[in-house]
């Protein structure tokens, strides 16, 4: 055991929960859109870990055994993490979006005791010498005939580890310290980014969500954000796990939504935005009264998608949750508090992030594309920004990660160790504070544009756009060029806009260049409309830069 304190395996508030009311159901699970959901119990929940435990014991995963996991939201991917929890174990989670670089550095940096995934990510023991190497294969997600058919060597199906073995009815004992969750995002280059969350961290998140996200015991909640469903089950509620339309998928039919709500009586959604904006555009306007609450994240949440909701889901309130993989969540802003800044959102731009929740600490520091040193007779405070500069975010405090994974360059650049020897992360999103704790989220660091004598950050510009009926998304780039291609004839960047559906597409380019025009920004930009500004696929929200920036790309010397 190492020098840490002992802290209770979070794998036993399942044990809690079975013991207390097993009956009660864990899950709703909706395997396609047109079925009806299946329930499964806790106590049947916790069945299902304590034989998953024990297969996976019985094949030497012991505590610190590392496991990478690719299964998707689903009663599967609950199992194998809780029981690896249960063991003392260390889930690993690589982001699938990374591309196979990253997925294969990544796994090979872990030195992983096992591999379990579904059929298609078992796809990449084809191409990958570091995947097949990995000792144990285990495959979930299909029927025990559909993977005899494939004829994996060296490969055990879900099904088969929870049959073999003694079930595992208690947890291990870990310290606070021990690692339980990796986490691994980023590109393709370099060392993978793998913030490292041990116990101690997961029981602090759990405790600040509980403060912060309002989930009774006999609450349905809906979400496909995974640390909800930890969550959830933390708190002894209800959870409509969705099937992969809205699980993997952000883009939602509006009117499958609605009526799922209206006829399971949802009373909580914990949702990213792009589900709540196909509700809102749905043409299903009868208002739905059971659901309570709603929160949301991992994406702008904008004054225009707050008033086309609220009709909808009008007995509901409305959260905006942020946070990142590192630190969730860092702020909370309320659809009230964000309408009432509505003048200023389209006077100065960005987005209402809110006050930060009051487990953690936090301070706008000089952005700096380099580590962030505190030398000996300075301070923080020597880095502090003053007035409502714009500056970069950093907070601390027991929910914040401090630790990547075997990468102390990371570390080194996004950390930040301070005079009272305070570990501070680095989130890389440039805010201005409105004076009173609150901020406005700019972008990301290294992102502003010089616009003339100005410099601006995307957001500033992005939100002012999009916060107007006409224009559904709007996006700055600055596009590369060739050498042979000359710089833009008359702008320094490019906006494109994404018409509103139903809206003239020309109502959008104008609707742009009007507001550009109050900001003295119309002879800097060249406004470009698209039908469509590809975002990324995790969330259906953030705008997919790269590809933008192809498609924006001038074809020939005549385009600007």
């Amino acid at each position: 055991m190492s020098s840490s304190q002992p802290v209770a395996n979070i794998s036993r508030n399942l044990a809690t929960r079975a013991h207390d009311h097993g009956d009660r159901w864990a899950f709703r699970i909706i395997d396609t859109p047109t079925s009806w959901p299946r329930a499964v119990s806790y106590a049947e929940l916790h069945d299902m870990v304590s034989a998953c435990a024990g297969g996976l014991a019985a094949r030497n995963i012991t505590r610190g055994s590392r496991v990478v996991v690719f299964v998707p939201m689903s009663l599967d991917l609950y199992v194998v993490l809780l029981a690896l929890f249960r063991i003392g174990a260390v889930a690993v989670f690589i982001d699938p979006w990374g591309g196979r670089a990253m997925i294969e550095s990544a796994a090979a940096l872990v030195e992983a005791d096992a591999f379990i995934g579904i059929p298609k990510a078992h796809a990449l023991r084809a191409s990958s010498r570091t995947i097949r190497r990995i000792p144990l294969q285990i495959i979930t997600g299909a029927s025990r005939s559909a993977y005899a058919a494939a004829r994996l060597p060296r490969t055990v199906h879900l099904d088969q580890i929870m049959s073999s073995g003694s079930a595992m009815e208690d947890s291990a004992e870990v310290d606070t310290t021990d690692p339980a969750l990796i986490t691994f995002t980023g590109g393709s280059t370099g060392t993978p980014k793998g913030a490292d969350r041990t116990h101690g961290f997961l029981a602090a998140q759990h405790e600040v969500l509980e403060r912060n996200v309002d989930l009774a015991t006999d609450d349905l909640c809906l979400t496909n954000l995974p640390i909800v469903v930890l969550h959830g089950l933390g708190r002894g509620t209800t959870t409509i796990l969705p099937p992969p339309a809205l699980a993997q998928d952000p883009r939602v039919d509006g009117v499958w939504l609605h009526d799922l709500l209206d006829e399971m009586r949802v009373a909580v959604m914990a949702v990213s935005p792009a589900p709540i904006d196909g509700l809102a555009r749905s043409r299903r306007r009868s208002p739905v009264n059971s659901v309570r609450h709603v929160y949301t994240g991992g994406g702008p949440v904008l004054p225009e998608l707050i008033e086309r909701i609220q009709p909808i889901l009008p007995q509901a309130t409305f959260t905006a949750i942020f946070g990142s993989t590192e630190a969730e969540p860092i702020a909370h802003a309320r659809a009230g508090d964000v309408m009432h800044r509505r003048d200023e959102l389209r006077s100065r731009g960005g987005i209402w992030i809110g006050q930060p929740v009051s487990d953690i600490q936090s301070r706008v520091i000089r952005s700096t594309s380099g580590p962030v040193e505190i030398a000996p007779g300075t301070c923080l405070s020597d880095w502090t920004v003053r007035d409502g500069a714009p500056g970069e975010l950093i907070v601390a405090g027991p929910h914040v990660n401090r630790h990547y994974f075997r990468n102390p360059d990371a570390e080194r650049t996004t950390k930040i160790r301070d005079e009272a020897g305070t570990t501070w992360h680095r989130t890389g999103d440039i805010v201005r504070s409105d004076g009173e704790g609150g901020y406005w989220l700019l972008g990301r660091l290294g992102a502003d544009i010089r616009l003339g004598d100005k410099r601006v950050w995307p957001l500033e510009i992005e939100t002012r756009l999009s916060d107007h009926p006409d224009i559904a998304r709007a996006a700055v780039v600055t596009p590369q060029f060739d050498g042979a291609q000359r710089e833009f004839r008359n702008a320094s960047a490019v906006v494109a806009v994404e018409p509103t559906p139903g809206r003239p597409r020309g109502a959008a380019r104008h609707a742009a260049l009007e507001i550009l025009a109050r900001s003295g920004l119309d002879a800097l930009l060249e406004v470009r409309t698209l039908e469509h500004i590809p975002v990324d696929k995790r969330h259906g929200t953030k705008i997919d830069s790269d590809t933008l920036r192809d498609t924006l790309k001038p074809r020939d010397t005549g385009d600007y």
